[in-house]
């Protein structure tokens, strides 16, 4: 299946699965309770572009994806000149969500160093929603091969283990089965917050 068409339609199904779109509104209030997010850039959007279609209301939103998506900017997040496009907006975002995307295609070292750069590069960046996975019964595994043979980075180390100087961290952990992905998924949804 690979990011094609079938696995964009099965994916918006997905989103739309009762017992996964109860538990990402959920985690979409709790995090709209904790940062005070008003101009979001949305890494690794997608074509459903959940957060702009399910997240609180925003006064700017902009997404980035390697492929072409809708509401979005077709850009590298990892590449170092990224930076400059989020500069080039005509506003400043005060935070960044990443909804399965950039902990899935890289290892936690590599996206530590990704959110850190955001943090230090964009001062007005404040907060970041990102959401990972793991599966119960393969979470020592890295990386797995999952739906449509798209292989993916697990969320599986320990928050002691992913601390940072220039952010704090709260996890969340939450079992959300679906059709598409199976019934052994726990999601993994980190809310940072810059130090200081």
């Amino acid at each position: 299946m690979a990011y094609d068409g079938d696995f964009y339609e099965a994916y918006e199904a997905y989103l739309r699965e009762p017992r996964v779109r109860t538990k990402h509104d959920q985690i979409f209030d709790l995090w709209a309770a904790v940062a005070e997010a008003e101009y979001v850039i949305d890494l690794g959007c997608g074509k459903s572009n959940e957060y702009f279609r399910f997240g609180h209301p925003v006064s700017g939103y902009q997404g980035f994806d390697v492929n072409e998506a809708n509401y979005a900017i077709t850009a590298n997040y990892r590449k170092p000149e990224f930076i400059e496009t989020i500069h080039g907006l005509d506003w400043k975002p005060d935070a960044f969500v990443s909804l399965f995307s950039v902990e899935c295609t890289a290892t936690a070292l590599e996206n530590a160093e990704l959110y850190e750069r955001l943090f230090r590069e964009i001062p007005t960046i404040e907060y970041a929603l990102v959401a990972g996975f793991y599966y119960t019964r393969r979470r020592t595994t890295n990386p797995v091969k999952e739906a449509g043979d798209i292989v993916s980075w697990q969320t599986n180390s320990r928050i002691e283990h992913d601390s940072s100087d220039v952010y704090d961290e709260l996890r969340i952990t939450a079992e959300v089965p679906s059709t598409m992905f199976g019934e052994d998924v726990v999601e993994v949804w980190r809310i940072l917050s810059r130090c200081g």
